[in-house]
Order: structure tokens, then C-alpha cells, then sequence
């Protein structure tokens, strides 16, 4: 069999093998989480069920390299005033976005994440409710936070392995690490450079209201 570099086609011809095989990867990644118990969604998202997970938590080694754990599903209840309260059911839920030219030099999955929010019978909550409730829950999440519960997904898909073959038979592989893979940049930020005076800030606020006015 003579291997087809379909990544050095050009276009239109290969734009159109190249959305092909994203689709493609994209669907192996769902049906894993499909296999796992996760539920997958009309916009090509998946979450964790309510109950799928002992005390509906994933067990991980932490981006400190610690054992840790997080909590990918829970009931929450909100204050709607004059005593009246809403209470729902919020659920961690991934997309995945395929990148067929990551800086890793090869195809990579990134993993999207947002919380799906339904009524604890089952429907979704509308737009509206859904974003201002995803807001408040996760007016507190930094850094720290989400890349913990990228790492979670990573482990729990890869159900706690270094890696696993996501291709139907052992005669293909399709490689999917049970960590996200790391690079490092040869520039960084200078934080002493963003500290500066109160008052040197408020000037440059004022100078740029100046700037780009039309006559």
C-alpha cells in the first residue's frame, strides 16, 4: 500500500480531505466518549451524565503532578427573589477541535469546555438562563481550574492510561494521550512591565480617548 500525503494537497481539492479527516478524528474522539458513558450532543459536544461517575467524580494526577480529584456533575440551586428558587442540574461538557497543523507537528484534539445546564428533568435550560447561570458558576474558575478539568477529561477518556488507540483494529493507530501535551515558548510576559502607577494608568486612558477621533 503507497501512503497518501493528503496534507500536502492543494486546495480546493484538499481543503475538502482535510475537513473530511477532521470530521473523521472528531467522530473517533465521540465515540470514545460514547463508550465511556458520556451522552453526545447535536452540536457534537459530550458531558457527563448526572450519576454516571462515583459521587460524580474523576480521580487524577493534578497539573502539580498530585493525586487529585474534581467533580464533573452537581445540583445547584439559584435564588430567583421573592423566595422563589430554580434548581438545576449542571453537567462538565467537551467539544473537540481538531487541529491538523498544531505547533506539535501533527494532528492534535483540543478540548472545548463549557457546562451543560438542564432542568433535573431532563430538558435544557434556555439560552438566556443557561449563560447567565454558566457566568455565575464560573465567575471563579481560573487558570488553575480549567486546566485541571481538561486533564480530567484526558484521563477519564483515556480511562487513566498514558495513551490509547482510538482506531477500531490494531492494524491502525490513532493515538489519543491521557495528558495534554506541553511545549514551551521561548518568550513569556513581563509582569513587572504590567504593573504600573494608578495614576500613570488613568493618564493613558485619558490620552486615548483622543486618539482616533473623527473630524
Amino acid at each position: 500500500m503507497v501512503p497518501y500525503r493528503w496534507q500536502e494537497e492543494g486546495s480546493p481539492r484538499g481543503t475538502a480531505i482535510r475537513r473530511h479527516v477532521s470530521n473523521l478524528l472528531r467522530q473517533y474522539v465521540l465515540r470514545r466518549a460514547r463508550a465511556r458513558g458520556m451522552v453526545e450532543r447535536e452540536d457534537h459536544s459530550a458531558y457527563f451524565p448526572f450519576g454516571l461517575l462515583d459521587k460524580n467524580e474523576i480521580r487524577f494526577t493534578g497539573y502539580r503532578g498530585k493525586p487529585t480529584y474534581r467533580v464533573v456533575a452537581s445540583e445547584r440551586s439559584f435564588g430567583l427573589g421573592n423566595d422563589r428558587r430554580i434548581n438545576f442540574w449542571s453537567m462538565l461538557s467537551f467539544q473537540p477541535r481538531i487541529d491538523l497543523r498544531s505547533l506539535l507537528g501533527h494532528p492534535s484534539v483540543r478540548l472545548s469546555l463549557q457546562l451543560f445546564l438542564t432542568h433535573p428533568a431532563g430538558g435544557p435550560l434556555n439560552d438566556r438562563q443557561a449563560h447567565s447561570y454558566r457566568r455565575r458558576i464560573c465567575r471563579n474558575w481560573y487558570n488553575d481550574d480549567w486546566l485541571d478539568r481538561v486533564l480530567a477529561i484526558a484521563s477519564f477518556l483515556a480511562d487513566g492510561q498514558p495513551a490509547i488507540n482510538l482506531a477500531a483494529g490494531p492494524e491502525t493507530r490513532l493515538v489519543l494521550a491521557g495528558r495534554p501535551l506541553s511545549v514551551n515558548s521561548p518568550y513569556g510576559i513581563n509582569e513587572n512591565a504590567l504593573k504600573k502607577d494608578p495614576v500613570e494608568v488613568l493618564s493613558d486612558l485619558s490620552d486615548d480617548d483622543d486618539e482616533g477621533e473623527l473630524a
